[in-house]
């Protein structure tokens, strides 16, 4: 119920977000043609959400091709972490340095693509959900979804499917995999994942990690429900049980 209550179903909004998405596109190529990172740093981090604070005195170190897995209790801050390096809201860092150069916060959102724990769909086609009107080739497309496991829901379907209505004949899962695609095909140097296994069955889940495991993406993951082995695959663990403001007027 939670993805059809994000789906945008007028045409006004799905315009706007095309020529978002085109200006933004075109800004972009002026200022360089494939962004890229060889390492970032965030350090003492505080996160906080309506003057409470959540965690504080985080340190985090992404470096390229690192898979980073971040875990810790519900409400403890883990994807306003993702928001905070997305937008530089709801935190304060003492520093954050960018390939060995201090940044500010929210100045380096084109590192990123994000995909959310509930996946947002707009009453267009299957084909502009996925690339939100960017120019990506056929065979980019087909690849990630292959990988996704949504090849069968297109050959059944066609991208030109539209999803709007029809968005209620689709699965939790694979609405969830049409936004981790839509992400994927952004093509930004490090992908934020906030809880894609919650729509997610555990074979699902299993095939599509092993597709973001075995391509050469940096992605920093929030986790809510694994098994301990599971960690092992990750390059870095940031556990949140370790950044807890202990604080009894939060609880």
């Amino acid at each position: 119920l939670q993805e059809r209550n994000n789906l945008s179903t007028t045409k006004p909004i799905v315009r706007k977000i095309k020529q978002y998405i085109q200006k933004a596109d075109n800004v972009e190529r002026e200022q360089t043609n494939n962004p890229t990172f060889n390492e970032l740093q965030v350090q003492d981090l505080d996160l906080m959400r309506q003057d409470k604070v959540l965690a504080q005195h985080i340190n985090l170190d992404i470096k390229s091709g690192q898979k980073v897995a971040v875990i810790g209790p519900s409400g403890s801050g883990k994807s306003t972490m993702l928001q905070f390096l997305m937008y530089g809201k709801y935190g304060k860092s003492k520093k954050i340095i960018l390939d060995h150069k201090e940044v500010a916060a929210g100045s380096f959102t084109k590192l990123f693509a994000y995909s959310s724990q509930s996946a947002v769909i707009f009453s267009d086609t299957l084909w502009f959900n996925l690339t939100l009107g960017a120019d990506i080739a056929k065979e980019k497309v087909l690849e990630v979804c292959q990988g996704l496991q949504l090849g069968q829901l297109i050959k059944e379907k066609g991208f030109d499917y539209q999803l709007g209505d029809n968005a209620d004949q689709l699965s939790g899962g694979q609405l969830s995999r049409i936004e981790v695609a839509r992400a994927i095909l952004a093509n930004r140097p490090i992908l934020l994942l906030d809880e894609i296994n919650a729509s997610l069955d555990k074979t699902s889940s299993k095939a599509i990690h092993q597709y973001i495991f075995d391509s050469n993406f940096t992605f920093v993951e929030v986790i809510h429900h694994y098994d301990p082995e599971e960690l092992q695959k990750y390059d870095v663990v940031v556990d949140f049980n370790q950044y807890q403001f202990n604080d009894k007027s939060l609880s």
